[in-house]
C-alpha cells in the first residue's frame, strides 16, 4: 500500500486550499465563516439538534472559528427542493397497491444551491429520500457534500442498505462526515494513501474504532489524518485569502 510522508500529506491539503481560494468559480462562503443549517418544516427539532452537534464536533477539533446557525427552510430553497423531488412507488403489497415515498435528486438541488451564490456554507436537512436516478437503490446515500454545501436526507436513513435510525445518535455521525466534505476534504479513507502512524490501520486498530470518514460512519471518531489535513488545508485557505480561521 502506498504511503505518504506527514508533511507531504500537510503540503497535499495546504495547496488545496491554496486552490479553493484562488478558484474564482468556487464559492467564497467561507470569507462569511458562517455554515447555515437550514431544514425543511418536517425534520424534528431533535433531528436539527443531532447533526448540530455532529457539525459543531468537527468545527471544534480543528479550531475553526465558523459560526453554526439554524434557520427553517426559505421558500427560494423549498423551491428548489419541490423542483428537484419526484414521486415513487414501491413495495407492491399483496392488494397490488404501491407505496409511495418522496424523493429527491440531490445533484440537480446541489446544482441549484450553488447557482444561488449564497453568503455562506449551507447544510440542508430534508425528509426526503436522496437519489442519483429512480430504481436505482444501490446509488442511494444518506448524504452528499463539496465545498461550502450538504445535504442530508433523512428518508435514507430509516431503510435500506445503509441501515440508519434517525432517533440515534448516528445522524451526529452522519453530519460530522458530510462537514468534512463541506469544510474541503474530497475523499474518503478508503480513497486516500494511509500516513505512517496516523492511518486508520494502526491508529483505529488500537481504538478499536474507524474515522468518521470511512464511506459508512459508525462512530464520531475524526483520525489524526483527518484533522491535519483539514487543518492544513484552512491554513492554505486562510494564507491565500488574507481572512483569520483559527
Amino acid at each position: 500500500m502506498e504511503r505518504v510522508s506527514v508533511m507531504d500529506w500537510k503540503k497535499q491539503w495546504y495547496s488545496r486550499g491554496i486552490e479553493l481560494a484562488s478558484n474564482d468559480e468556487t464559492t467564497n462562503w467561507y470569507s462569511k465563516k458562517r455554515i447555515e443549517i437550514i431544514s425543511t418544516p418536517d425534520v424534528k427539532e431533535k433531528i436539527i439538534a443531532e447533526s448540530k452537534l455532529g457539525i459543531e464536533s468537527l468545527i471544534n477539533k480543528i479550531g475553526l472559528d465558523i459560526e453554526i446557525v439554524h434557520n427553517d427552510a426559505p421558500e427560494q430553497v423549498l423551491e428548489l427542493i419541490k423542483k428537484a423531488s419526484f414521486d415513487e412507488f414501491i413495495s407492491v403489497d399483496i392488494g397490488g397497491m404501491g407505496k409511495k415515498r418522496d424523493s429527491l435528486f440531490f445533484e440537480e438541488l446541489l446544482s441549484s444551491l450553488q447557482a444561488l451564490d449564497d453568503p455562506c456554507a449551507q447544510f440542508i436537512i430534508t425528509n426526503r429520500h436522496l437519489a442519483k436516478e429512480p430504481k436505482k437503490y444501490y446509488e442511494r446515500t444518506p448524504g452528499i457534500a463539496c465545498f461550502g454545501y450538504a445535504i442530508l436526507g433523512l428518508g435514507n436513513t430509516t431503510y435500506g442498505e445503509s441501515g440508519y435510525n434517525p432517533n440515534r445518535k448516528k445522524m451526529s455521525y452522519l453530519a460530522m462526515h458530510e462537514t468534512a466534505h463541506l469544510l474541503g476534504f474530497n475523499t474518503h479513507h478508503s480513497l486516500t494513501p494511509e500516513l505512517k502512524g496516523f492511518g486508520r490501520y494502526f491508529m483505529e486498530k488500537l481504538r478499536k474504532e474507524e474515522c468518521v470518514l470511512e464511506r459508512t460512519p459508525h462512530t464520531s471518531y475524526a483520525c489524526q489524518k483527518l484533522q491535519i489535513a483539514l487543518t492544513s488545508l484552512w491554513q492554505g485557505l486562510q494564507e491565500q485569502s488574507g481572512i483569520n480561521f483559527f
